[in-house]
């Protein structure tokens, strides 16, 4: 294959990835006093044609699950244009007031979405979208990075791997590959949109997490009330997620990943199963009760809730068929399994995301992914360059903590890439003088 090289010669920089968490970098690199993205050579290299943040889950009616004050600037600089309020006040004076008159902290995922877009769109001349990252290799003749997407190369003397979840399709249903299963990422996409209102034998909603019942609710929302909907999870119950005050402060301050990162191994490993119902597998407790309302209204009403739930239980095997797809769903609540087979018209799999696509970009350099160590400061300890710099972001939970692949962190870690970077940044703000 022949190779067409990027029209810089060596990039001082090349992130792959164009998520929150390398937005957030380039808002740091932009209020840094030092101007890097003027005065080095930057390139952040995205496999969509566009900038996008789980827009297949814009749900009507569905809101952040954290504070807007934990935006892509604001924890480290209150004061950067890239806050979220400023945001706001750029798209005039009414949109700043009628959000405050909202009286919330939780701005809509819609609104949030279109905040970061409006963010990612000041960055456009660095960004090269539809760039698929297949390979990341050490050239050793330069002591630098080499980056291969499609027939393009670029070399740098500093990589960023923040390639962010892909969505995690679990068995039978990967070896299946039907249209109509639908991982969550996808669950407002039209297509996916014009399956669940054209339903005619039923809708299964497979996890037990926030995206789950947020598809349950907003599809009970809309099918015919006597339309067979089901959510199944294999816990013995929905269990409501944690966001007390104590909690927050433990898992999700963003100066905590250090403290988390230098405990006792044992120690950390036992702290992060503790907070797994801040984040994992978890439902915020008004969608809930929200929920528990409509199953009861409809048995009210019915007799049976034809739009139900199904705990402890998990799929045992499915079919394509005509126009359906057959599930068998099993459950061995009282020790002795129980089967029941099913037609849905489409599947919808809240099943989380994985973090694997690194593995297949890092494998020139690192086989093994159990091989690669991670720096308390993000930078791959064992990179087979003593001059340049491997940094990876998103595959540490376990050793920086919860917060590691959520926003909460993404403002205070920029800033401290950044600054290892490109050295200190100097304060900026006016400061007050009487």
């Amino acid at each position: 294959m022949t190779f067409v090289m990027g029209t810089e010669e060596t990039l001082d920089l090349v992130i792959i990835g164009f998520g929150p968490a390398s937005l957030s970098l380039m808002v740091a690199l932009h209020d840094h006093s030092e101007n890097p993205l003027r005065n080095k050579k930057i390139c952040v290299l995205e496999k969509s044609p566009s900038f996008s943040w789980h827009s297949g889950m814009l749900i009507p009616g569905s809101n952040m699950q954290i504070s807007f004050v934990k935006d892509l600037a604001t924890p480290r600089d209150p004061t950067s244009y890239f806050s979220f309020l400023n945001y706001l006040h750029q798209h005039g004076d009414e949109r700043l007031s009628g959000f405050l008159n909202l009286l919330t902290m939780e701005p809509s995922r819609y609104e949030f979405h279109d905040y970061l877009c409006w963010a990612a769109g000041h960055f456009k001349d660095y960004v090269q979208y539809g760039a698929n990252v297949t390979k990341l290799e050490y050239d050793q003749s330069l002591d630098l990075y080499r980056i291969t997407y499609g027939d393009h190369q670029k070399i740098a003397k500093n990589v960023i791997v923040a390639t962010g979840g892909q969505a995690n399709i679990p068995e039978p249903f990967s070896s299946l590959q039907s249209p109509q299963v639908i991982h969550s990422s996808g669950f407002m996409f039209d297509d996916s949109q014009c399956k669940l209102r054209s339903a005619k034998h039923g809708v299964l909603v497979i996890g037990s997490g926030q995206s789950a019942a947020e598809i349950w609710n907003y599809t009970h929302n809309i099918i015919d009330s006597k339309l067979p909907l089901t959510l199944a999870y294999r816990n013995l119950s929905l269990i409501p997620s944690d966001s007390s005050p104590f909690v927050n402060s433990l898992y999700f301050d963003s100066h905590n990943s250090h403290w988390w990162y230098n405990l006792p191994e044992q120690t950390r490993i036992q702290g992060l199963r503790n907070g797994h119902t801040t984040n994992y597998g978890v439902v915020k407790e008004g969608l809930l009760e929200d929920m528990f309302r409509e199953q009861y209204m409809q048995k009210l009403k019915y007799g049976k809730a034809y739009h139900n739930f199904l705990n402890a239980t998990y799929v045992d095997s499915v079919e394509q068929k005509d126009d359906h797809i057959l599930v068998t769903l099993a459950s061995n609540l009282d020790g002795n399994e129980k089967k029941t087979t099913q037609k849905f018209d489409v599947v919808y799999l809240a099943t989380g995301y994985n973090h694997a696509s690194y593995e297949t970009i890092l494998s020139p350099i690192f086989p093994h992914p159990r091989d690669i160590h991670i720096a308390e400061n993000y930078l791959v300890e064992n990179s087979p360059s003593k001059n340049s710099r491997l940094f990876v972001i998103g595959i540490s939970t376990y050793q920086h903590g919860i917060g590691e692949t959520l926003l909460s962190w993404t403002a205070v870690r920029a800033g401290e890439m950044a600054s290892q970077l490109f050295g200190p940044s100097k304060p900026t703000a006016r400061r007050f003088s009487p």
